[in-house]
């Protein structure tokens, strides 16, 4: 399970990286004001088009790919819980694995980062259908 945590860690701070590097021009490229009867905002669109295809694509391919990598090794860490769960009535701290916690805690990380992903995809691709 540690070396899961190392592989997972790894990757996320790949995409934390990026993820930070390309925040705010993500951000300030989806959300500006473009008037779509103007001829003069077709550039603004075109940035849209440019940064999707550059870096939201980039960030959101791999987050995805890190969630479903990782994906078994949660599953198991769920059923594992259940079943403990299941066979005892009571919680005890000497049964809790923090390694497995952690790596639970960073994939719904992920998950939340991949929703903001989706999120920016999709806002971007209605502003680009929009200025056709």
């Amino acid at each position: 399970m540690n070396e899961i945590l190392s592989a997972q860690c790894t990757v996320i701070t790949i995409f934390s990286i990026l993820f930070g590097l390309w925040y705010s021009e993500i951000q300030e490229t989806i959300h500006q004001n473009i008037d779509f009867s103007r001829e003069s905002d077709k550039h603004k669109i075109e940035k849209i088009r440019q940064v999707k295809n550059s870096k939201i694509r980039i960030v959101f391919l791999i987050i995805f790919f890190s969630l479903a990598i990782f994906l078994k090794p949660v599953i198991y860490i769920i059923s594992d819980v259940i079943l403990y769960f299941h066979t005892n009535a009571h919680l005890s701290l000497s049964d809790f694995d923090p390694i497995q916690a952690s790596v639970f805690f960073v994939y719904i990380l992920s998950l939340y980062l991949f929703k903001i992903c989706l999120c920016w995809l999709i806002e971007a691709n209605k502003i680009i259908k929009k200025g056709k």
